[in-house]
């Protein structure tokens, strides 16, 4: 996972670097998007939604594809738990995926995207492998939005609930495998 976010952290530095003169040509986007879908595989139970900002550099290398940079925060908001008042923490993810963008059309694209996701919350923190592929239709300059998924492969184990500030209620909610959020980006290119 290291050396993958480390590879991901020198191809952003690297478009970074040629920047100003690709922006100048059209070559360079940046853009920022907000996010927002629904929790599924194994962290649906205890999470109905998840929602946040990100910001995407794309690099285009011909006028069918482009290479792509991608961060953000993803919020997962709990629900409460099956039988009781008690809800468990939100989850907080700080994905960095780098990947590949097709253009069907001079509008219409899919990307795909591989990278890691950054667990801060306590009992579940930690980083796991993302994948995110994605369809989308550039409605102008400066508008895009897509359907999106982004997965999670890792231990997704949930072990404490927050009842009334410090208090810890002891849980084991889910473990091993797949969980996401299957949604709709819409960015904005500065």
């Amino acid at each position: 996972m290291k050396k993958l976010v480390m590879a991901l952290l020198i191809a952003a530095i690297a478009l970074q670097a040629t920047a100003q003169k690709d922006k100048k040509d059209n070559k360079l986007k940046f853009s920022v998007s907000g996010e927002f879908g629904a929790v599924t595989g194994n962290l649906k139970t205890n999470y109905s939604v998840g929602i946040g900002p990100s910001a995407q550099v794309e690099y285009k290398i011909n006028d069918k594809f482009s290479a792509t940079v991608q961060g953000g925060v993803l919020a997962l908001v709990s629900k409460k738990i099956p039988g009781s008042n008690l809800k468990l923490k939100s989850q907080t993810a700080l994905p960095l995926l780098g990947g590949v963008k097709y253009y069907f059309m001079p509008k219409l694209f899919g990307a795909a995207q591989l990278g890691t996701a950054v667990f801060t919350t306590s009992g579940n923190d930690g980083a796991r492998f993302a994948f995110s592929p994605s369809v989308g239709y550039q409605i102008n300059d400066k508008f895009d939005v897509s359907l999106k998924y982004i997965g999670f492969v890792g231990d997704n184990t949930v072990t404490s609930v927050n009842v009334f500030g410090p208090v810890q209620v002891p849980t084991s909610t889910t473990a091993n495998g797949e969980s996401g959020v299957f949604g709709i980006r819409v960015g904005y290119t500065l």
